[in-house]
């Protein structure tokens, strides 16, 4: 998934409406509709998790490597990104 794409999902903000208990609707058949969308919202939590992972990884191996590299290596890599 290109960086582009994971941003796009990233920024569509989605709503998820309490639904409205139609007159003569059981308890039960409601419950069930409520469970059904937290389920949904699970579904769209771990999905967004996902993504801010595959994100957010190359950013964290890219800061480690930086980190653990020598004055003379970051000067010599960052030249190396200039061109």
């Amino acid at each position: 998934m290109s960086f582009t794409g994971a941003l796009e999902i990233l920024n569509d903000s989605r709503t998820f409406p309490v639904p409205a208990r139609p007159p003569g609707q059981t308890e039960v058949e409601f419950s069930c509709l409520i469970q059904n969308c937290l389920r949904d919202l699970e579904d769209e939590d771990k999905y967004t998790r996902e993504i801010t992972a595959q994100i957010a990884d190359p950013i964290d191996k890219w800061m480690a490597l930086r980190t653990n590299m020598t004055g003379a290596e970051r000067i010599q890599g960052g030249q190396h990104t200039l061109r």
